[in-house]
């Protein structure tokens, strides 16, 4: 039997597989996204040519890694919003009909 912990990585697996679907849709003809992540693979590609010392660039790597890792998870929490906001503003404009009332 699964345990709350293992279900609840189960629902954040298959959300975050719908995240990144209904993302990639989105985001692969946006014209504003593509420039933003050319963008970012310049800045990448130059701070790959930047000498630094290696504990500098242990820091500076740790710190990149830590705040993608951050943007993943807000990603993750934002989509999830999203899909409560959506459900409870079907309730607020489509209320359930009552017993009895015509369809």
């Amino acid at each position: 039997m699964m345990n709350d912990e293992e279900f609840k990585e189960l629902v954040m697996i298959c959300i975050d597989k719908l995240k990144d679907e209904t993302i990639f849709e989105l985001t692969k003809n946006d014209e504003q996204y593509q420039r933003t992540t050319e963008e970012e693979g310049k800045a990448d590609r130059a701070y790959l040519d930047l000498y630094l010392e290696p504990e500098q660039r242990e820091v500076c790597d740790h710190f990149i890694e830590c705040r993608d890792k951050q943007w993943d998870e807000y990603s993750t929490f934002a989509y999830i919003a999203g899909l409560r906001d959506a459900c409870r503003a079907k309730r607020l404009f489509f209320p359930k009909k009552k017993e009895g009332d015509e369809a």
